[in-house]
This record gives structure tokens, C-alpha cells and sequence, in this order.
């Protein structure tokens, strides 16, 4: 008995010593993961208000008189589907577009609805028009309270520890955050599967970034403004997202007019011939509504 005894706890120990390397590198991994998260966290920002973000996208010439539905379902059709498809489809293949999505394919928008009006033309970074000769499409989703942002503006390196897990575990050579999520070569693209992980893990709604190109927006209407772009990371609901073109609705009124008149103000508060006016015809709001509206914009009030 004895013996069997023995043979038994023998047995386990040999088992044991053949997997301990193995064990031994999951207990590795498993901190690299955890490494990364801390490294995240600091850079999260939880809104403490909504914030409303915009996308301008060109549309056919054969929707030129289109007029969008005031339910939405358009908008947040197509809006879902560009980050479905981007962020959370495991299937998905992602390409090297290094003009014109830095952190991959996906939903791009401005925190304002100004600075990205010349994403609204085709072959937009080739040739610059104001003009808005072509249809047009703005979206404006907004980001509810509890939303939580991953900005990468602002990174330190990542620990050597760190750096050796994303290289061993993944072949990525991601140096920090920011290097984690740009898609613009190759090998980059190796980082896909940590950053992912990270962005589900920690539940992210979009990722913000600081961009040097914008429109001057007015200190006596956002005093402290930073020019941000975000990468949206997270499905809206519906009803957070509206849509607007060109064409004005044939009543002269629906549920979106009042936001009509606050973009086209903060337009007029720019005033830029680099930026024409989106609905000239419309009227001025009152100042107090018009401020309070620019409160949504992130980075307005600091």
C-alpha cells in the first residue's frame, strides 16, 4: 500500500515538473495582462456629463434631396455597423490605411462640429473644398454620462517588463498606448488581439486623441477647447445618434431644428470662409441656449 502510496505522489510530482514551465509562463502572462490595464487605467476618463461628438461622411449624388428620417434608424444603422464591424467582430480583418485611419477601421468623429467639415467631400486628402459642392451627411452621436474614454494623447514608455510580455505573448513591439492601437504598418498589426482585450476589459467606449487641425473655436464660447478626434469603440443606442444633410425638412421644423440652429451658430461664432455656413438661412439662438448646448462639446469648459 505503502508503495502505491509513493508511486502515486511520484507520479503527480512528474506531471507536475513537466507542466511547471507552462504554468510558470501563464502566471507570466497573466501579469502582463494585468500590467497593461494598470497601465490603461490612468489614462480613462468616466464623463461626468454627456458629450456630443460629430462625423461628417460624404454621400452619393443620387441622395442629394434625401431627406433623413427624424426617427433615426438610418443613422444608427450605419453608425453601429462601422464600430460593430471595427472593434468588437473577432472575424474582422483588419488592413493598413496609414493616411486614413490611424487606429484602423472604424467610426471617426470631432468633439465639434466644425473642424472635421472636409471629411464631408470625397478625396478629401487630396484636394481641400469648402464649397460643399457634393452631399453631405453629419452625425452627431452623444456619449452618455459613464462613458468611459481611453485618451492616448499624452503616454509614458511601458515598462521593459510590459514590452517583453506584448513581444513574447503576441509579437507585438508596442512601446506604449498609443503604439498599441496605431494600425500603420505590418507588424502593428500584431497588436490587435492586446488591444482588444484591453478595450473589452476595461469597457471602453471610445478612444480620444488630441489633433493639431481644427477650427479656431471662440474663447467666449469654449474657454479652455483642445481639438480632439475619438475612434468609437462602443454600439450607441438610437436614440443618441441624429443625422442631418442639406436639406432642410419640407415643414420647416422637425425635432432637430433647435440643434440645426446651435451648429450653425457655433459656424457663424468661427467665422471662417473656411468653413461655410451648413443652413444659412437658419436663425441665431438665444446666447444662454447656445452656450449651454456648447457644454457638450468635450474639452469646451476644460
Amino acid at each position: 500500500m505503502r508503495s502505491k502510496t509513493v508511486f502515486i505522489m511520484v507520479a503527480f510530482a512528474a506531471i507536475f515538473a513537466g507542466s511547471l514551465p507552462y504554468l510558470l509562463r501563464a502566471i507570466r502572462f497573466s501579469g502582463g495582462e494585468r500590467a497593461l490595464l494598470r497601465e490603461a487605467e490612468s489614462h480613462i476618463t468616466i464623463l461626468d456629463r454627456e458629450i456630443d461628438v460629430f462625423h461628417f461622411v460624404a454621400r452619393p449624388k443620387e441622395l442629394t434631396g434625401y431627406v433623413v428620417p427624424t426617427d433615426q434608424k438610418l443613422g444608427g444603422d450605419w453608425v453601429n455597423g462601422r464600430i460593430i464591424a471595427t472593434t468588437l467582430n473577432p472575424d474582422y480583418k483588419p488592413t493598413v490605411r496609414p493616411k486614413r485611419d490611424w487606429l484602423g477601421e472604424g467610426l471617426y468623429a470631432s468633439n465639434d462640429p466644425v473642424s472635421s467639415l472636409h471629411f464631408s467631400q470625397p478625396n478629401y486628402l487630396d484636394t481641400e473644398d469648402p464649397s460643399l459642392k457634393h452631399p453631405w451627411m453629419l452625425h452627431r452621436v452623444r456619449l452618455q454620462r459613464g462613458s468611459r474614454i481611453l485618451d492616448i494623447s499624452s503616454v509614458s514608455e511601458f515598462p521593459d517588463t510590459l514590452k517583453a510580455y506584448l513581444s513574447g505573448r503576441f509579437g507585438c513591439e508596442a512601446i506604449n498606448l498609443a503604439e498599441l492601437l496605431v494600425r500603420d504598418t505590418e507588424d502593428k498589426l500584431r497588436c490587435r488581439e492586446p488591444a482588444r482585450n484591453l478595450l473589452s476589459k476595461e469597457r471602453i467606449d471610445a478612444v480620444g486623441y488630441a489633433v493639431w487641425y481644427g477650427a479656431a473655436i471662440p474663447e467666449s464660447v469654449c474657454p479652455k477647447f483642445v481639438h480632439y478626434a475619438f475612434l468609437l469603440t462602443s454600439p450607441v443606442r438610437p436614440e443618441n445618434i441624429a443625422v442631418f444633410t442639406a436639406v432642410l425638412p419640407l415643414e420647416g421644423h422637425d425635432a432637430m431644428s433647435g440643434e440645426r440652429q446651435m451648429i450653425t451658430q457655433l459656424y457663424r461664432a468661427v467665422n471662417n470662409p473656411e468653413f461655410p455656413l451648413l443652413w444659412p438661412s437658419l436663425e441665431e439662438p438665444r446666447s444662454s441656449e447656445f452656450l449651454e448646448w456648447a457644454g457638450r462639446l468635450f474639452k469646451c469648459r476644460g
